[in-house]
């Protein structure tokens, strides 16, 4: 499987300080249909704040062709409830030596 650990802090257009923390896992790499699941928090310290959670699924279909879909939730003051669906093809631009 694979785990991601984002953070980072910024100083936005409008004179605030903002963080922001996020962690995906997914399942291994092998698997057909790969599970997948993100928590992350972002606080603006004008006052705001947002927490959200992620779970769906990644299926490989071919190395360059990939689907996925999930659902997420958020709450706070960004309040979302959102279906997500996705692709990823890659193709070779160059052969290699």
């Amino acid at each position: 499987g694979t785990f991601h650990w984002n953070e980072w802090f910024e100083y936005t257009r409008d004179d605030h300080a903002d963080l922001y923390t996020g962690v995906i896992l997914e399942g291994p790499h092998n698997w057909l249909f790969r599970p997948v699941a993100e928590l992350y928090y972002d606080k603006d310290f004008a006052g705001t704040s947002t927490e959200s959670a992620l779970i769906g699924a990644i299926w490989t279909l071919r190395e360059s062709f990939v689907l996925d879909a999930a659902v997420r939730g958020a709450v706070g003051e960004a309040k979302a409830l959102e279906v997500r669906l996705g692709l990823t093809w890659a193709m070779r631009m160059f052969e290699p030596r």
